[in-house]
């Protein structure tokens, strides 16, 4: 393709451990969510030649482990990009 040709590029997202967009209170989730909300579909336009920034938004978890169902005081972990680990307590 010859520089500054642009094209849609599909981005699906699956959040983490079973969560679904009602784990995260106040979050707007991208695109069209799925039909078990644990995730869903968006898009972005990127150009050949080009730097390509994603300027949607992905929750930010401090709090339990949302794969756990509770917090037993012990495993915390902080969710960064769609809930990788970030950091543990």
């Amino acid at each position: 393709m010859p520089a500054g040709t642009t094209f849609q590029v599909g981005i699906n997202y699956t959040l983490p451990g079973g969560a679904t967009v009602d784990t995260y209170p106040g979050w707007k989730a991208p695109g069209t969510v799925n039909q078990t909300h644990t995730g869903g579909d968006t898009s972005m336009t990127v150009t050949v030649g080009e730097k390509a920034v994603y300027n949607g938004t992905f929750p930010s978890w401090d709090g339990p482990d949302p794969r756990r169902g509770h917090d037993d005081g012990l495993s915390h972990s902080r969710w960064r990009r769609l809930g990788q680990p970030h950091s543990s307590r």
